[in-house]
């Protein structure tokens, strides 16, 4: 998994059994130009690790 963040964005890369998934997703207003980059990584890697097991779950 690799994530990213900065003052207006996060994303994120999953690679799963030769897939790749990547996503990106711009601030919501609230946090955008308000929070620093290294939360905005913290938010992208939550985000992420959410977003994997949602769409990965298996049932």
């Amino acid at each position: 998994m690799y994530f990213d963040g900065d003052l207006k964005k996060i994303s994120w890369v999953i690679l799963t059994e030769g897939k790749k998934f990547a996503q990106n997703r711009t601030h919501i207003e609230k946090y955008k130009d308000k929070i620093s980059k290294i939360q905005s990584k913290y938010v992208a890697l939550h985000i992420a690790l959410f977003w994997g097991i949602g769409t990965f779950n298996k049932k």
